[in-house]
């Protein structure tokens, strides 16, 4: 964070207030035709790992309650300055929210269907909720399967679509009540798998709460001989 504030045009901060994690802020984007909020990007720290006494790695963090607080005032903040109406708003963070497993169940023996093998079982997507892409590993979200986050999304009533990454190889889209849950390929040379890549996001002024976003694949560099 402290390499990326020394640009001019970097746009984030170390966190809006004091509250756990690094980053957590959001960005307006005003109406082309006036000063008024028209969109509203969340940045979120979804944190690292839970470690015990020792400092041995129990499992993944969560989004914290003090950060929760700061997401939800800060809605009713810009809900307010918007009419009351809630302002149409992506959000993205690392790790997912659990609710991905809302979505995701025990396949049948000879069941077709985008599968994935975890612990030993099969597992498919359920098809009212699939929307594009590929599930190619078990989500990874936080150690104690915390729910609070997205239930807040859906109360507050202006996230469309959640960008998450952590899961380096999925690049799937769900549909839970509304909110997309998007993964994004990782993009870094020493990550695991064989595919990398990136998302393409398009927001729309005319009809904000509509976007339209793919996955886009890039061949990976196997030659790191770079003399």
């Amino acid at each position: 964070m402290m390499l990326y504030m020394r640009y001019d045009n970097f746009i984030g901060c170390l966190n809006a207030e004091e509250m756990h994690g690094c980053g957590n802020n959001n960005v307006i984007i005003k109406s082309s035709k006036s000063d008024k909020a028209a969109f509203n990007i969340w940045l979120i720290d979804s944190n690292d790992y839970v470690r015990d006494e020792n400092y041995k790695v129990l499992g993944y963090d969560r989004i914290h309650q003090d950060q929760l607080d700061w997401y939800e005032r800060t809605a009713e903040k810009l809900k307010k300055e918007n009419g009351g109406e809630p302002l149409p708003s992506i959000l993205f963070q690392h790790i997912p929210v659990s609710q991905e497993y809302d979505v995701i169940y025990e396949a049948g023996e000879n069941e077709p269907c985008d599968l994935v093998e975890g612990d030993g079982k099969r597992y498919c997507i359920k098809k009212e909720n699939f929307v594009s892409g590929h599930l190619r590993e078990l989500p990874c979200p936080p150690k104690d399967r915390s729910r609070e986050q997205f239930d807040l999304w859906k109360k507050q009533g202006d996230v469309i679509a959640a960008f998450f990454g952590h899961d380096h190889v999925n690049d799937f889209i769900f549909d839970i009540d509304g909110i997309k849950l998007c993964q994004t390929l990782a993009t870094g040379f020493h990550t695991y798998g064989d595919i990398h890549g990136g998302r393409l996001i398009v927001l729309d002024e005319n009809n904000p709460r509509e976007f339209y976003t793919e996955s886009i694949e890039i061949e990976r560099i196997t030659d790191t001989n770079f003399n």
